[in-house]
């Protein structure tokens, strides 16, 4: 394990155990501020809810700490290094971020349905991108959950765009196609009907002349 990675970890856990300590205390002074009153509880209780969501996401994996920053900048100090890693700097991107009860990710689904793949979603937003002159980087267009924070990022530019953007239905088009090379092989066929109709009235028109030369011999 090199210098560098050593510090992130040990910095990351320490900072992790620190904000745990603190959440205790905290969730402890508001449990004895509360006492025994059912009412307080009943109007606290909604809060909490909230944010017990928002802390399970603080704490839910080490990187992602309540200081993001302040732990790179400590960590670049010690070590003297640039810290350019790419999954550091995702881990810093999307610290404290949740896709999964994230408003952007569900609107987006909503949209676009669960299936959306990740290439479709980064078609979208480059298009999106490109008319409303955003800037999409080389992680989001990477990353799943990079692109929905992305999303978030640029949650108000992005928005008027959404209405306009219709994802082609593979299927119809399967069928549109399917439809279109039916049509093309009945006209193939009318058309081999009306040559073989034009041949067989050449053929009867050969035959009557025939049959009128063998008439006039006869005479």
């Amino acid at each position: 394990m090199s210098n560098d990675t050593f510090l992130t970890y040990n910095f990351f856990r320490i900072m992790n155990e620190a904000n745990q300590l603190r959440l205790r205390q905290s969730a402890n002074a508001l449990i004895q501020a509360i006492g025994t009153s059912e009412d307080k509880a009943s109007i606290v209780s909604p809060f909490l809810d909230n944010l017990l969501v928002q802390v399970q996401n603080q704490i839910s994996a080490p990187p992602a700490m309540l200081y993001p920053q302040l732990a790179l900048n400590t960590i670049q100090q010690q070590s003297g290094l640039q810290l350019t890693n790419e999954r550091l700097r995702i881990a810093y991107r999307l610290a404290g971020f949740n896709p999964k009860d994230n408003y952007v990710t569900q609107e987006i689904t909503r949209r676009f349905g669960a299936n959306l793949k990740q290439g479709e979603l980064v078609n979208i937003a480059q298009v999106i991108a490109d008319q409303a002159s955003i800037k999409l980087d080389r992680d989001a267009k990477r990353r799943k959950n990079v692109l929905f924070k992305w999303f978030e990022e640029n949650w108000t530019q992005i928005t008027p765009y959404l209405d306009y953007i219709v994802l082609e239905d593979n299927n119809n088009n399967n069928n549109s196609n399917n439809a279109f090379n039916e049509d093309e092989k009945n006209d193939e066929n009318s058309h081999d009907d009306s040559n073989e109709s034009n041949s067989d009235m050449t053929e009867n028109d050969n035959q009557n002349e025939s049959n009128q030369n063998v008439g006039n011999v006869s005479q």
